[in-house]
């Protein structure tokens, strides 16, 4: 009699440990992360809590992970907040949106170290290439004109490719330099700065007291534009710019009469 019983206990708890594992059972979920306007999120975490299974979608912001009913799926990417979705026995693909996180405080670059704006102390002025290039000019030095308070740009000739002169707060010497210094990607440009093309200008800059200017020593001691150019680094589809500028001339005051052949240039000297 005790045999029965125990091999009748034996097989309830088989019975209830396959109904537990059948409840249990993996099933691969498929779907993709997008943001708020669509676009394919690339590289983001798609983890199921409680456990460490996690992936990354690809570039087409796919994913496919292993997740049991029940348990849920947590999405993050850098700038976004985070999503929870919850898997269910009809759950079999999901389409996960991410809303942009607009609580990232702004950063400001400083040569060798990184802050926020509130807690930056110097003065600086970031002068975005949409500004520039609403602006006819042949260099960098003649589209700041009017970009920041505090800096100067003189025109001291009108002859083409001549580059304006930069005063930033002031003349802060008579006899020796008063440019600024040029900072190209980091590196002090001592070059033409005619030789950098406009178009290739990401933003700009213009570091004015002593506090952002101090880690460049003396040589920024007449202010610094730091300017940094493009970089082939954003994704998405290849595109091509062309800019075309034109213009047109007209007089308004009619012309003298003049001479129009040789005849009458004899017949007009005849006469005179």
């Amino acid at each position: 009699m005790k045999t029965k019983i125990t091999s009748l206990l034996t097989l309830i708890l088989v019975f209830m440990m396959q109904v537990s594992f059948a409840q249990k059972a993996t099933k691969t979920v498929t779907g993709t992360v997008a943001d708020e306007n669509g676009q394919p999120l690339v590289g983001a975490s798609v983890i199921v809590n409680g456990t460490k299974t996690g992936t990354n979608t690809d570039k087409s912001g796919k994913f496919s992970i292993a997740a049991a009913d029940g348990q849920s799926l947590t999405f993050s990417f850098v700038g976004y907040n985070k999503s929870t979705v919850a898997v269910t026995s009809a759950t079999s693909s999901v389409q996960v949106a991410l809303t942009s996180d607009n609580t990232l405080d702004e950063v400001i670059v400083t040569s060798y170290s990184t802050t926020t704006r509130q807690s930056f102390t110097g003065t600086a002025k970031v002068v975005d290439a949409k500004n520039i290039e609403r602006k006819n000019f042949s260099n960098i030095s003649k589209g700041l004109a009017g970009e920041a308070a505090g800096v100067t740009v003189i025109n001291s000739s009108g002859q083409p490719g001549t580059s304006a002169a930069i005063r930033i707060r002031g003349i802060g010497t008579v006899n020796g330099s008063r440019g600024p210094l040029y900072v190209l990607d980091g590196v002090p440009f001592e070059g033409n700065i005619n030789s950098i093309n406009p178009g290739d200008i990401e933003n700009t800059t213009i570091l004015k007291d002593a506090a952002a200017t101090a880690i460049y020593g003396s040589r920024g001691a007449n202010g610094v534009v730091v300017i940094n150019t493009k970089r082939g680094s954003k994704t998405g589809d290849a595109v091509i710019e062309l800019e075309l500028k034109s213009g047109q001339n007209m007089s308004l005051l009619p012309r003298y009469s003049t001479i129009r052949n040789p005849e009458q240039y004899i017949g007009l000297t005849w006469e005179g």
